[in-house]
């Protein structure tokens, strides 16, 4: 699978504190959008998502471009403030992937998102409609005290699958104890997705770390078979990057730079600065090349608060594969 998360508009109805991308007011043009499709047609398993702003501003381009090219497999990121009955029924009809970002119970998500009320309405019309979702939660100092109590009420309302991280840009960093309350919020999280027989995306990553070597071993395929475009048609290794023109590879129309490609081709975890003494070297798959490069000048340059959350994560998920290796749900961490 190749994979395009593809800006279709600068645009955003809320303004989170802790959003890594620059604020603009610049839309996609449909023939921009048209042309992201077709340079995505000529890869191999094409897979488009539908990201912003909030790229629910602009659903009649979605419903167009869905319409026409029946053959990519497409997802959208959104904040579901605009997810309404007939949107959810839609993405449900067109088998669309929901990832949707709210930061938790009102408590929490009101701290740095808001519209606490329509996003949760817009949750339970998705969750009504059968969407194929994810939901993901990112995590501060100021709500990492809400991560387990948010994710058991979301388990109440239906909710099928989880990803929590942590803002890494647009937040206060995280300090030593905001690092082990997180760490014990993690095990009840884990907990629960365990009663509860959910998924969260900690044991994805765990399961990659366990099954390849260190040679073989990559954060992501950024710049590989991940690429962000911009509302431009402008190419780039992730849409993390999207604020960084160095980082360009190239665009829809001439295609990506061969150079560029080989760049993060070549990366593995093994070109990592890291210490391989670290706990959980032997399954660690590495941390965010972008935010890598954007805090250290080095896609390989890992993070610190990047590389104790990752930590903490690739632990849980131990212990997670661990208890249900036993055939069942044991609580065997308690905090």
């Amino acid at each position: 699978m190749v994979s395009f998360s593809t800006e279709i508009t600068q645009k955003c109805n809320l303004r989170c504190t802790y959003c890594y991308r620059k604020k603009g007011a610049m839309d996609m043009n449909i023939d921009t959008l048209k042309a992201v499709c077709d340079f995505a047609m000529k890869q191999d398993d094409p897979d488009i998502g539908f990201f912003g702003g909030e790229p629910l501003l602009k659903f009649r381009n979605i419903k167009k471009i869905v319409a026409e090219y029946p053959d990519i497999t497409w997802n959208i990121t959104t904040n579901a403030t605009l997810a309404d009955k007939r949107v959810a029924k839609f993405l449900a009809e067109n088998n669309v992937d929901v990832i949707v970002s709210m930061d938790g119970i009102r408590e929490a998500h009101e701290i740095h998102r808001q519209k606490y009320d329509k996003a949760l309405a817009g949750l339970e019309n998705l969750l009504e409609a059968h969407t194929n979702h994810v939901l993901r939660m990112t995590m501060t100092r100021e709500t990492i005290p809400y991560m387990s109590k948010s994710v058991d009420y979301f388990l109440t309302l239906g909710v099928q699958n989880f990803m929590i991280t942590t803002a890494d840009t647009g937040a206060l960093p995280l300090a030593q104890e905001d690092f082990k309350l997180f760490e014990d919020e993690a095990y009840k999280v884990a907990n629960l997705i365990l009663k509860h027989d959910k998924r969260i995306y900690w044991q994805d990553r765990f399961a990659r770390g366990c099954n390849t070597t260190i040679q073989d071993r990559r954060t992501c395929s950024a710049g590989v078979s991940y690429f962000g475009v911009n509302v431009l048609g402008e190419i780039y290794p992730c849409q993390r990057a999207l604020d960084y023109e160095n980082l360009i590879m190239g665009n829809v129309y001439n295609g990506i730079m061969e150079d560029k490609f080989n760049h993060y081709k070549k990366l593995r975890f093994a070109d990592f600065k890291c210490d391989p003494t670290c706990s959980i070297y032997s399954v660690c798959n590495g941390t965010c090349y972008i935010v890598n490069y954007i805090r250290n000048g080095c896609h390989t340059f890992s993070y610190y608060q990047t590389c104790n959350i990752n930590r903490i994560i690739m632990q849980v998920a131990d212990y997670m594969a661990h208890v249900r290796s036993n055939n069942g749900y044991t609580e065997l961490h308690s905090i």
